[in-house]
């Protein structure tokens, strides 16, 4: 018996140690030859696509392992960005955009009524309108990247103007140069001002992320936040070594990711500060890309093993679903909350039907947005299998008023209003 203490002990330590090493970065790039820099993420369908120093990979098993997906795409091109619009996939990069319909087992050019050979940096999906940044400015598809059409009036032309990110803020768009800032459009790309009170010139904007009517902004001089669609901006790197190079920035909920030049950093704050959050990746780690799948972070590291991937429970990030029924149901459905009006909080049910969804996982999200259509939060993001699932919304820190809550699932769309009484 007189062991008994020692023993506790021993096991304590044993599980509490385990579970801590088991709290990083692990690699997840089997399949990807080695330092394959992997520029940009997607995901859609259960199926998690980057992009590379040597075209598309696929993964269908949260990385796993990666697969070749470049038939139609030319040897060692590089892709830089993934987008999804209308069950097909887009790709851009060297060479300007490809498409593939079925998953990217297949690829054909989507470059009718763009410059030859125009790099393309960027892509933003807008509902069933498609944009593309790149050297040549930005075009716009609205027939899925079939034919596109100039919208640049307004953006700098020449040397070191091109377009390296793009993003959506309630009504309006942004979009990122190499040496001129930041421009804002309100009139969905047909005419664009710059947008640089508060930013240093000259800047590199490589990324975007939204939380609610924040606007944040990640280049070759750090991180910077704006609450007014771009009219200013503010330093958000007070945490941050005075050389910070942002290449990357997500969001999940109201937790903000940059993929740096020295490493990941987290902050839930909106900025005001910062975690980094580098264990297991190797030393001096230079990131070029980070993104969300399901219930895990994936990065891409400038390195021998390119993709690493962490669980978002590692950085305290629940995705706050709980599967209601693992049944198939019968229809594709967004229930209404419950209770409505509420305070603070309410549930929310949604159906996900296995002949909508081709019998398949597929990329589900619910955002909730004020009545202007600013969003305010993501509620779910992330792979689901057909079933019923439930998330609670938390709104203790909203404004009472009318919100409505958006449920997309591949192609399939559905809206419902909410109130919330204080």
């Amino acid at each position: 018996m007189k062991y008994t203490g020692l023993v506790f002990v021993l096991l304590f330590n044993l599980i509490f140690w385990s579970n801590v090493t088991q709290a990083q970065w692990v690699e997840s790039a089997t399949g990807i030859p080695a330092s394959t820099l992997v520029y940009g993420f997607g995901t859609s369908g259960g199926n998690l696509f980057a992009g590379s120093l040597f075209g598309v990979y696929v993964s269908t098993n949260s990385g796993s392992n990666w697969n070749a997906a470049n038939n139609g795409i030319p040897p060692s091109t590089i892709i830089r960005t993934i987008g999804f619009i209308g069950g097909n996939v887009l790709a851009g990069g060297r060479g300007g955009v490809y498409l593939s319909t079925n998953n990217g087992a297949n690829w054909a050019t989507a470059n009718v009524g763009r410059p030859p050979n125009a790099e393309v940096w960027a892509l933003l999906v807008d509902g069933s309108t498609v944009f593309s940044g790149g050297d040549s400015g930005v075009y716009v598809s609205t027939n899925s990247g079939s034919s596109w059409s100039s919208a640049r009036v307004g953006l700098p032309t020449g040397t070191f103007s091109t377009v390296m990110a793009m993003a959506k803020i309630g009504t309006n768009m942004v979009a990122g140069t190499t040496s001129f800032g930041a421009y804002l459009s309100t009139n969905n790309g047909a005419n664009w001002t710059a947008v640089n009170n508060g930013l240093p010139s000259p800047i590199i904007v490589t990324s975007f992320a939204v939380i609610g009517n924040n606007l944040f902004l990640g280049g070759s001089k750090g991180a910077y936040r704006s609450t007014n669609n771009g009219a200013s901006w503010d330093s958000v790197n007070s945490e941050q070594p005075p050389s910070l190079y942002v290449n990357s920035m997500v969001t999940i909920g109201n937790n903000l990711f940059i993929a740096a030049n020295n490493g990941a950093s987290l902050s839930t704050d909106n900025g005001a500060t910062w975690t980094t959050t580098n264990t297991g990746l190797p030393s001096s780690p230079f990131l070029l890309s980070i993104a969300i799948s399901g219930n895990k972070a994936f990065c891409g590291l400038a390195g021998n093993v390119s993709v690493w991937s962490r669980p978002l429970s590692d950085f305290g990030i629940s995705t706050g679903v709980a599967e209601f029924s693992s049944n198939h149901p019968t229809e594709f459905a967004l229930d209404q909350n419950y209770p409505n009006p509420f305070n603070p909080s309410t549930r929310i049910t949604f159906s996900l039907t296995p002949q909508k969804m081709g019998g398949l996982r597929s990329h589900v999200s619910i955002r909730v947005y004020d009545v202007l259509g600013e969003e305010v939060v993501t509620l779910v993001e992330g792979n689901f299998s057909p079933g019923t699932y439930e998330v609670t919304f938390d709104a203790a820190d909203l404004s009472g008023g009318i919100y409505f809550y958006r449920l997309e699932a591949g192609s399939l769309v559905q809206t419902k209003k909410m109130v919330l009484l204080k």
